[in-house]
């Protein structure tokens, strides 16, 4: 049994290993079929995993490149101020600064602190720009400065305009100003106007001037300058301060109880201040309402003018006086009432920013001449008639003498003649054009009449030291006057009289009597005056005539 057992046993066993060979061959053989299988399906696998990380990958690309953006970094300089989404937006703010800067500013060149402003490019994964803070900042951040010309006079910055072409234009302007002030035939009318007896025929004469020269005295320069805005001038103001100055002139009113020494004090300054401003007040002479300037304009630039003046002014007539014996003493006729002339005066002007500073008398000539006034005066002297004494009644007598009684009435009661020798005789008299010049071969340094804005109440004249009487007459004032220094006044009748003004020496006294051409004082600088010579008046009834036109 246990062989059978072991034979059973046996054939298990060789049973068992018979397929454990048969198993180790099939292991065998799925080994060797199994290898490439798995290697094809690690592949395989790899390969999907290679395809969906692709694809993952391509799709988050896609995916960043949809969510990226482009945006710009402001800077100012080495600043940023922020970003910004499109950089146009930073010149559109750039225009818009220029814009309101030229608004607010018309009278400038305005222009922008803009050159160190730039803009980078950059990309973000879902970038936000910060454009309307970036922007703020940059409004804030650009400034702006005006372009402009400064004015430069005598080495002296004056002032600032925009360009150089408004600067000459404005120059220009100012010196051209000066030669409306004054040069026109109008201006030499006024003052024919002023001259007083100026008839019809006299005033229908043309006077004319003429500009012979005219230049800034002042050195100017134009600079080019960077500044400020508000520090441009306009036009105006620039205008202004050329002709002007920087202040504007002061000027008063005279009220009730002015004077001179009281408005000088009033504005602290010297009574020769105010003559020197106003040459055409004396003390005793304000008027209520009258203009006294009390500072005068301090123009920025000097514009000197050169002018030749020709002005035809009116002549008095000669008044001439006929004596006649047969009318009565005390008696004129007025025979023929005259007529004026006019001659045409010559001079030549010097002014400085429109006042003058020195004139000239180059010559006159006569284009009409006047007629004389002649006066006829009587001086026949009538004798009263003595009264006849009553007669006594007496016996008729016979006579042998016939007495007539109408014989000695007629006899009595005959006038008495006064045959006068210088019947018919002419007589000039020192009235109408009977003047000649206190100065022998004078000079006229400034003439007479109310004329661009100055009134001189008679002539100037330079020449030899000494001064003449100018007609016959009686010396009324000889003394210290107000404005005139050492002044004589001497009466010639008929309403005249003469001034001699800023006499170093009088030899004359009141009360005395004078003749034409004798010497009565020398001439001086006393008063107000600006240098040696004598100032002549022609005075009718108190009044300035011009003495233009009673000289020779």
């Amino acid at each position: 049994m246990e062989s059978l057992d072991n034979k059973d046993r046996g054939k298990t066993a060789s049973s068992e290993q018979s397929e454990m060979r048969q198993e180790g061959s099939f292991e065998a053989g799925v080994q060797r079929t199994w290898k490439p299988r798995r290697i094809r399906r690690w592949a395989a696998g790899a390969a999907s995993v290679v395809l969906l990380a692709g694809g993952l990958t391509f799709g988050g690309f896609k995916y960043k490149e949809a969510h990226t953006y482009t945006y710009y970094t402001v800077y100012s300089g080495d600043t940023v101020l922020g970003t910004i989404a499109d950089k146009q937006q930073v010149d559109e703010l750039i225009a818009k600064k220029q814009k309101a800067f030229s608004e607010q500013y018309p009278n400038a060149d305005m222009k922008l602190y803009a050159s160190d402003i730039r803009t980078e490019e950059a990309e973000g994964y879902k970038v936000v720009p910060d454009t309307e803070a970036t922007l703020a900042k940059l409004d804030g951040a650009i400034k702006a400065y005006a372009t402009g010309t400064e004015l430069v006079v005598n080495g002296k910055v004056v002032g600032i305009v925009k360009d150089e072409a408004t600067a000459k234009k404005l120059i220009d302007k100012a010196k051209n100003s000066y030669i409306e002030k004054g040069t026109r035939t109008a201006a030499a009318t006024t003052k024919l106007a002023s001259t007083g007896g100026a008839n019809k025929a006299a005033s229908a004469d043309k006077s004319t001037s003429k500009l012979e020269s005219i230049k800034i005295s002042s050195k100017i320069a134009y600079n080019a300058t960077e500044t400020s805005p508000t520090k441009i001038l306009s036009d105006e103001e620039a205008y202004k301060l050329l002709t002007i100055g920087e202040k504007e002139p002061v000027t008063y009113k005279v009220v009730e109880g002015d004077t001179v020494s009281s408005i000088a004090a009033k504005f602290g300054i010297t009574q020769d201040e105010v003559y020197a401003n106003n040459s055409d007040i004396e003390e005793f002479t304000l008027q209520i309402g009258q203009t006294i300037r009390i500072t005068l304009p301090e123009p920025a630039i000097d514009v000197v003018s050169v002018e030749k003046v020709s002005e035809v002014i009116p002549t008095a007539p000669q008044t001439i006086i006929r004596h006649n014996s047969k009318l009565a003493a005390g008696k004129r006729i007025v025979a023929s009432p005259g007529k004026s002339g006019a001659k045409r005066v010559d001079y030549r002007l010097t002014k400085q920013n429109g006042e003058i500073v020195n004139e000239q008398w180059i010559g006159q000539e006569v284009v009409r001449r006047s007629a004389p006034i002649i006066i006829v005066k009587g001086t026949k002297v009538m004798v009263e008639p003595k009264k006849a004494e009553p007669k006594k009644i007496a016996p008729k007598k016979v006579s042998t003498v016939e007495e007539s009684s109408d014989s000695e009435r007629d006899t009595s009661s005959e006038s008495s003649e006064s045959s006068s020798s210088s019947d018919n005789q002419e007589e000039v008299t020192s009235g109408g054009s009977g003047f000649s010049w206190p100065v022998g071969g004078a000079s006229i340094s400034s003439t007479f009449g109310t004329r661009w804005g100055k009134l001189h109440a008679g002539v100037d004249l330079t020449g030899p030291s000494n001064i003449k009487a100018s007609a016959p007459g009686t010396v009324t004032y000889a003394g210290q006057m107000n404005g005139y220094g050492n002044i004589i006044i001497i009466s010639h009748g008929d309403g005249y009289e003469t001034r001699y003004g800023h006499l170093s020496s009088i030899k004359v006294s009141v009360g005395e009597s004078v003749s034409r051409g004798e010497s009565i004082g020398v001439m001086g600088n006393t008063g107000r005056s600006t240098g040696t010579h004598l100032h002549f008046e022609i005075r009718k009834n108190g009044d300035p005539k011009n003495p233009l036109s009673y000289l020779p």
